[in-house]
């Protein structure tokens, strides 16, 4: 049964959050806002979207205009903020079914934290995902990638992503390339349970010099002082 609109009722809790008439409000329109979801929406938790839907309202009637000649009729106006409070559960159920699909969870445990711990994880898998699906994609540049790559997974500053990114774009403007590798070792600064500062210096010369002589076809001379 559709309630009849009370303009009054509107008024008064339109002009104050905690007004007293709140309950008949609540009691009035919940039948219709139940019986709206279960013809509709009958997966979604009832109780749950109605209470979003009551909160979305509160803040919204400040600003409503009861002109049912110009805008339509109170109950489309509540029913649109019902349906949209809905669609978005259904969303956000959908986007967890695609998780647990992705990640191979056939029953998901019940939960035993918080709801923010929940939240958290949850929003750990997607990342998860799309991590993989962004580094799959073909579409993106393998530049997008690897500067997601090191972000991303294997957690570099962004400040020092982009020094290293200056500096290969410096070395592929140029044909011929020199490395000047200092061999004088700061003992203050030598730690003795690691390898020697000279020789892993040398070791990442090398390699970076190989991938430019192989995947740029650059010019690389290495000279030690």
């Amino acid at each position: 049964m559709i309630p009849e609109t009370s303009t009054t009722l509107l008024r008064d809790i339109s002009s104050d959050i905690d007004n007293a008439r709140w309950p008949e409000f609540v009691s009035r329109y919940r039948p219709m806002m139940h019986a709206f979801l279960k013809a509709r929406f009958p997966t979604v938790d009832a109780d749950d979207i109605v209470q979003e839907t009551l909160v979305a309202l509160s803040r919204a009637l400040p600003g409503y205009r009861y002109a049912p000649d110009e805008t339509g009729h109170f109950r489309n106006y509540l029913t649109g903020i019902l349906r949209h409070k809905a669609l978005k559960r259904c969303e956000h159920e959908a986007r967890i079914r695609r998780v647990k699909s992705e990640l191979g969870i056939v029953n998901a445990p019940e939960s035993v934290g918080t709801a923010d711990e929940d939240r958290i994880a949850w929003r750990k898998s997607l990342l998860e995902i799309a991590t993989r699906q962004l580094l799959a994609d073909k579409k993106i540049s393998g530049k997008s990638k690897q500067i997601f790559q090191r972000l991303m997974v294997d957690g570099k500053s962004p400040d020092d992503v982009a020094a290293a990114r200056a500096i290969l774009e410096r070395m592929m403007c140029h044909d011929r390339i020199e490395f000047v590798i200092g061999t004088k070792v700061n003992e203050s600064h030598q730690d003795p349970n690691v390898p020697q500062d000279l020789e892993l210096r040398r070791s990442v010369v090398k390699r970076i010099a190989a991938a430019l002589e192989k995947n740029y076809r650059k010019k690389v001379t290495v000279d030690y002082y």
